[in-house]
């Protein structure tokens, strides 16, 4: 799949998102008057990126994949009576619409300059490394942890000791993407471990020995890895649920029963842990469980 960036001047064309109904639409639009053909876009990915104010404040604020383009007349700004036509690209919104700023990260700020400050408008994005940063910025949106998550994955980009590969790999990994999902999801049947959810985009690849305390070995291990619905995954993240070793969640006394029964806490994992889940966990218990030293049951 390629990837392709629109960049959309606020200042100009008004906002992006006009109003909350075109925010929650399942499809989106951007124009270029670029004579791109039909087939070379459709199937690919499209990000569209908003710029307003001075100092100029840039956020991702929309991505999806393209499944329609036709021609179109140009926004009156930029129609000239020799250039008229222009194209409409139509994308399919991926998960939901949830602008984060990007104005001031490092990998941006490259691209910016690349971009000339974005004057070359609708464009192919190359380098692969962009792509895995802006993928981040994305997937990291609304979080906490979002800058921690790009900085983790700066560093990994920057890092002249390892290689190409394995750091493609390990970006995948901090996304909880690649091959680090696809082994959870073969482990767990593509379903929370806890559950049973099987909404693909509500499920999350997570590290049970938090990323920060782990070797780049340990990033990559399937063993060190959880597949759970996202609510259940922020509480393992914070370490206010864990897992004894025959799979029983255990809750952390900060989350009081009401809360649990909101949230339907308990219950078991579905599959009988391996040795090195279970190595994993009780590094999690131990360090990570705010009930400091839950008792374990080996």
């Amino acid at each position: 799949m390629e990837h392709f960036l629109g960049y959309h001047i606020a200042d100009v064309e008004g906002p992006y998102f006009p109003d909350d109904k075109s925010k929650q639409a399942s499809t989106g639009k951007f124009y270029t008057a670029k004579p791109f053909r039909p087939e070379t876009l459709i199937g690919n990915k499209v990000w569209v990126i908003e710029g307003r104010g001075v100092p100029r404040q840039c956020r991702i604020v929309s991505t999806g994949i393209i499944i329609n383009v036709t021609s179109e007349k140009r926004p009156e700004t930029y129609r000239t009576s020799e250039r008229e036509d222009g194209l409409s690209i139509k994308f399919r919104v991926d998960e939901f619409n949830d602008p984060t700023d990007v104005t001031d990260l490092e990998w941006f700020k490259r691209l910016r300059d690349l971009q000339q400050n974005f004057s070359r408008g609708f464009t192919r994005l190359t380098d692969p490394s962009t792509v895995k940063e802006i993928e981040a910025a994305w997937a990291s949106r609304g979080t906490t942890s979002s800058n921690q998550n790009l900085a983790d994955i700066e560093n990994i980009l920057n890092d002249e000791k390892i290689d190409v590969t394995t750091k493609r790999r390990l970006v995948d990994s901090r996304l909880g993407q690649g091959r680090f999902r696809d082994d959870l999801e073969a482990r767990w049947k593509n379903a929370c471990a806890v559950t049973g959810c099987t909404v693909s985009s509500a499920l999350r690849a997570s590290h049970i020995k938090p990323w920060r305390d782990s070797s780049n070995e340990e990033r990559l291990d399937p063993n060190n890895g959880i597949l759970l619905a996202a609510h259940i995954d922020a509480l393992f993240d914070y370490g206010l649920v864990t897992f004894r070793d025959d799979g029983r969640m255990l809750i952390s006394k900060h989350i009081n029963s009401r809360d649990q029964r909101i949230l339907q806490l308990g219950g078991s994992l579905s599959k009988f842990l391996t040795s090195g889940e279970k190595r994993f966990l009780r590094h999690h218990r131990e360090n990570v469980f705010q009930d400091n030293k839950a008792p374990s049951s080996e």
